[in-house]
């Protein structure tokens, strides 16, 4: 005689007849982010004998978390220039205020837009100060000496090449810097007040 199982449940051939086709356990166990379990021996009633490397594992899992929360933040590190977003909000106040201005019919409401345009570009050429030493700021952190920083601001009549790598890339870095902020000491001047 054959008897043939219907049943969904897989067979394990470790675990007792008993436990994996409908039997029941008495079985209360837990683990840890350690990667160690504890829990109770049914037959002995007493705990599980813990390993004696859960300090060795311990250090182990606390490195790798350094290790890949240090790679998680190199990663996700972005530099997000704020100050043009401010500059351009300006711009567009003062252009709103102008159109305001032309478009209105009364001398009270001209000079009211013309006032609130003024105040507008105030706030714009402080934007500008405010802009430039923050760039400068940036660009002086980068650590390059007094040759190059000039070199990059005013330029020379040479042609050189550089094989110090940490140099090339502060060179690199200021100029970056220097892009942004160049610029805005000419814009400064833009209106006249």
């Amino acid at each position: 005689m054959y008897i043939i199982l219907l049943s969904p449940v897989y067979h394990n051939p470790w675990c007792s007849t008993i436990m994996c086709f409908g039997g029941n356990a008495d079985i209360k166990g837990s683990s840890y982010a350690g990667g160690t379990a504890g829990g109770i021996n049914p037959a002995m009633k007493k705990p599980y004998q813990q390993s004696s490397n859960n300090n060795e594992s311990k250090k182990v899992t606390e490195e790798a978390a350094k290790e890949t929360a240090e790679q998680a933040k190199e990663i996700s590190e972005e530099v997000f220039d704020w100050i043009e977003k401010r500059i351009e909000y300006f711009k567009r106040k003062f252009d709103k205020w102008i159109k305001q201005a032309e478009s209105a019919v009364t001398s009270g409401f001209i000079t009211k837009y013309y006032k609130k345009a003024t105040n507008v570009i105030k706030k714009e050429l402080n934007a500008y100060d405010k802009a430039y030493n923050r760039y400068m700021k940036e660009a002086n952190a980068v650590g390059l000496d007094k040759k190059y920083r000039d070199k990059v601001k005013n330029g020379t009549i040479d042609i050189e090449t550089i094989r110090d790598e940490a140099l090339a890339d502060k060179i690199q870095k200021y100029q970056e810097w220097y892009i942004y902020y160049a610029p805005l000491s000419g814009n400064r001047w833009r209106y006249s007040i």
